[in-house]
């Protein structure tokens, strides 16, 4: 069996092929060849330094992110939409997708990525099938990580995605990417192998890998 896809990560997965996500400004860039992703979270928009627009410009990230906006912090969200923004811009100019964070911030994140056409995966999706339903409508991917058993309404929308556009993710929760595949397949009613064929074909679609 091939190796379990982790779309968001904050370790190293031996096990797995995991998508680290790297925190500029916080977080060491691996230098062991491992996938990752960056990007300037929105926690950090009115600390960020340019400098870390110039290195996306140029890191071997697999992606962007995670990126995106938070509106449960009290993170001055006009800052926090300008950094999404010059993100985003760099995305598109190197084809990459993006990994995005979203809380209490939907209505303004699916406007703001329309004109820019790139893949988009919102990580650690907690909400209804009804908001689930608006993201796909839009075209994007949904993740689901370990936050998902928590709650009902959640667990709705994970056994509603199309698996076309589903991923999962350990994220920093201390479970294996082997356990949150387990339930997730017990919740959608498929076997771990049926799950993960699906996903690696959604990962192969993004990344062409």
């Amino acid at each position: 069996m091939y190796p379990l896809i982790d779309i968001h990560t904050h370790r190293k997965e031996p096990d797995a092929a995991a998508l680290r996500s790297i925190r500029l400004g916080t977080d060491a860039v691996p230098s062991d060849g491992s996938l990752f992703s960056a990007g300037i979270h929105p926690w950090d928009s009115e600390k960020a330094d340019p400098q870390g627009l110039r290195q996306l410009e140029t890191l071997p990230c697999a992606a962007i992110g995670e990126i995106g906006l938070d509106y449960a912090v009290s993170v001055d969200r006009t800052a926090q939409r300008e950094w999404l923004v010059r993100q985003l811009e760099i995305a598109r100019r190197r084809g990459l997708p993006v990994i995005l964070h979203c809380v209490k911030a939907y209505n303004e994140m699916l406007p703001t990525l329309r004109p820019f056409d790139i893949p988009a995966v919102f990580h650690g999706f907690a909400g209804s099938k009804q908001l689930a339903g608006q993201v796909l409508k839009a075209g994007y991917y949904l993740s689901f990580g370990e936050t998902a058993f928590r709650s009902s309404k959640t667990a709705d929308a994970l056994r509603n995605t199309p698996s076309d556009r589903l991923f999962l993710e350990t994220d920093e929760s201390a479970a294996g990417i082997g356990s949150i595949y387990e339930r997730a397949a017990a919740i959608r009613g498929v076997s771990v192998a049926e799950l993960a064929a699906e996903i690696r074909k959604n990962y192969r679609k993004i990344f062409a890998a």
